[in-house]
Formats: structure tokens, C-alpha cells, sequence
């Protein structure tokens, strides 16, 4: 059995090394690739709120409002309407 010093000084050191790799580019190439999707999976599903609304934005959305199949590359404005007619909508 390890008495409560060890035990301490082992998790102190596990807590350091978890720490000391999520500083590296591999660390949270780990966590982002697979530490999300662990922890959803723990978690459980869960149905959305009702107040919750998602918008993708794909290429099809740029093909059709003729614009660069980049989001990023998207005028700030046609970001800004799309929040002004959604705000409109709310009930």
C-alpha cells in the first residue's frame, strides 16, 4: 500500500508531466484530436436547446453568394447581416 506521501508526490508528478506535454505542439495536437471527443463520449449525447440555432457556412453557401470559398476571405458585412436577420427572427 503507498502511504499518503507517496501518493501525493506521485500525482503531483503526474499532474506535472500531463502539464509539461500539453505544452508541446504533440500535447495538444493529443488533446485537441482526441481529448474533446473522449470527454463528449463520457459525457453522453444531449439534445440541443431550443434557443440554439447552427449555421454552416460551406462551399455551397459561397458558390451561391458568389464569394470565396474561405470564410475567413468573406467581407466583415455579409458576416454582419447574416447576425442582423438572424436578431430579426428572434421571437
Amino acid at each position: 500500500m503507498m502511504s499518503s506521501a507517496k501518493a501525493a508526490i506521485y500525482g503531483i508528478s503526474v499532474g506535472a508531466l500531463g502539464l509539461l506535454i500539453s505544452l508541446t505542439l504533440f500535447g495538444a495536437s493529443l488533446e485537441e484530436n482526441f481529448g474533446l471527443e473522449v470527454f463528449f463520449k463520457l459525457r453522453g449525447s444531449r439534445a440541443a436547446p431550443e434557443e440554439v440555432m447552427i449555421i454552416t457556412i460551406d462551399r455551397d453557401s459561397s458558390s451561391s453568394l458568389n464569394l470565396p470559398s474561405s470564410p475567413r476571405k468573406w467581407p466583415r458585412s455579409v458576416h454582419a447581416r447574416l447576425v442582423d436577420i438572424l436578431a430579426q427572427l428572434k421571437p
